[in-house]
Formats: C-alpha cells, sequence, structure tokens
C-alpha cells in the first residue's frame, strides 16, 4: 500500500515577480483583444474584428463588412434551428427572397444580391474572378471563416492561402465601399 502524500505548502512568489497590472492595449491589438480603461477584456471573435485591430484592414473595410454581414442576416441568410415555415424548410423555388418572411428581409436581400453581384461584375478590375472575389466575401464575412481555410477552400496552397485570401477580400471590401459611400 501507497504512503499517503503530505499536503504542500502553497506557493508564494517572490514579490518582485508579480505583476497584477494584466494586459497591454498594444498587446491586445496584436492578440484579437480590447481592454477598456476599466480593465474589462474583451475578445474580439469575428475574423474582420481582428484583421481591423491588427491592422491589415482599414476601419473602413471594416465598415464595409459590417454593413454585408447586417444584410446578409437581416435577410434571413444566416439560418434557423427550427422553423414552423414549411416553405423555408421545403422551398425550392428559384427566388430565395420569397422565403423571406417580411418586406423588410426582402429588402435586406435585394441589397445583398446586389452587392455581391458588384462584388462578382468588377472583380475583374481587381485581378480576381469573380466566383472567387464572391466566395470569400461570403465565407470570411458572413460565415467567419479563417483566412488561412478560406484560401485553401479555392486552391490556394497552404504558404499563400492567407495572403491571397486576404487580398481578394480586400479588393471586394473596396468595391463595396465604393458602392455604399463608406
Amino acid at each position: 500500500m501507497a504512503k499517503p502524500k503530505q499536503p504542500i505548502d502553497d506557493f508564494v512568489p517572490a514579490e518582485r515577480l508579480v505583476d497584477e497590472r494584466g494586459p497591454t492595449t498594444e498587446w491586445g491589438r496584436r492578440n484579437a483583444f480590447t481592454v477598456s480603461d476599466t480593465g474589462i477584456i474583451t475578445a474580439l471573435q469575428s475574423p474582420i474584428s481582428r484583421a481591423v485591430a491588427r491592422g491589415t484592414l482599414t476601419h473602413r473595410q471594416g465598415r464595409a463588412a459590417d454593413k454585408f454581414y447586417f444584410h446578409w442576416s437581416s435577410a434571413g441568410l444566416r439560418g434557423t434551428t427550427g422553423s414552423a415555415d414549411l416553405n423555408k424548410i421545403f422551398g425550392t423555388g428559384v427566388d430565395p427572397s420569397r422565403l423571406c418572411s417580411t418586406e423588410k428581409a426582402v429588402a435586406h436581400y435585394e441589397a445583398f444580391s446586389r452587392a455581391v453581384a458588384e462584388v462578382k461584375e468588377r472583380a475583374d478590375s481587381n485581378g480576381s474572378r469573380p466566383d472567387h472575389a464572391a466566395r470569400v466575401l461570403i465565407l470570411i464575412v458572413c460565415e467567419e471563416w479563417t483566412f488561412s481555410d478560406v484560401g485553401q477552400k479555392i486552391g490556394f496552397s497552404a504558404k499563400a492561402a492567407e495572403t491571397m485570401a486576404r487580398t481578394i477580400l480586400k479588393s471586394a471590401l473596396n468595391v463595396l465601399i465604393k458602392r455604399w459611400n463608406l
């Protein structure tokens, strides 16, 4: 039978090693956290807010992404866990706007689809394929995929995936900035 272990005294570090000030604002910008004046730490969850906090996207591009996300979610395209409306479950029509529950949702769907169409139309002038530009925009902004995952999804190698996805997203967001005069 093993001998029971004796309790260990609580470890108390030396006074000079203790720092209870918390993370600095610079650390938060690098690591996707914001620290308020009162010391409350808030994690930035979406890839867009992390990219804006790190400085890889401008604030105008972040506002364009937020507006695009707002139209997408307000149109009801986010999806639900369940629905009592059978048209939303078994709807097979060509026009998804008929599945919107309100006129406001239809207006948001139309704004979202016009934005996607303009990104597809003007993507060639930015050097990216139209289907890639719209797909990257939707996957990163709306579905919140990481840049590297989206870059690999559209066919880039692991090393170039994040850079290419970020470049394509920047050009798509610049189209939306011009569209909405942000």
